[in-house]
């Protein structure tokens, strides 16, 4: 635990000042601190959102991209794919209506008594689309990591600028 004035927390706290325009007590300050941290934890959100998205749904439009997928007769199953014991994907293809967009589902049929098969593809119009959506380019784990330090320092940044910034407002203001 760090103390005296490097302490975590006092990365966190906004300083009060004198200003002719504004009144800043410590119900304006913890807002302000507060609003800042909201927008930072709005970006790290939006960070895991768009990874989990290239990540788990792009599994399956990778996997039938790779596979060359793109008519009902080169459809895949999940087994051909080797996604059968991913639940996630299975649950985003149900969920997911923009994943839904780009991956059609036909059933396969199969010998006298047994279920038909589900099989996937990409519809040759679509490959587009789907490569551009779910392609996983700057959005791996180290950027995500990136991000997510980059995020942190923002809001110190911005909570240790915010008396500064204010002070500039205050002057600008005739």
């Amino acid at each position: 635990m760090l103390s005296g004035t490097l302490s975590l927390a006092s990365f966190f706290i906004i300083e009060a000042r004198e200003y002719t325009h504004f009144v800043v007590d410590a119900g304006t300050r913890t807002t302000l601190r507060n609003l800042i941290i909201a927008l930072a934890v709005g970006i790290a959100l939006a960070s895991l959102y768009a990874f989990y998205q290239k990540n788990v749904p792009g599994l399956l439009v990778h996997a039938l991209l790779r596979a060359e997928a793109f008519t009902p007769e080169a459809a895949k199953t999940a087994e051909e794919l080797g996604l059968e014991k991913n639940p996630f994907v299975w649950f985003e293809f149900k969920h997911n209506t923009m994943l839904k967009r780009v991956v059609t589902c036909v059933e396969r049929t199969t010998e006298e008594g047994e279920a038909p098969l589900l099989a996937y593809y990409i519809p040759e119009e679509l490959k587009y689309r789907a490569e551009v959506r779910y392609e996983k380019k700057g959005n791996g784990p180290i950027a995500l990591i990136i991000t997510m330090i980059a995020t942190v320092l923002l809001a110190i940044l911005l909570i240790r600028l915010a008396p500064t910034l204010i002070g500039i407002v205050d002057n600008m203001i005739k």
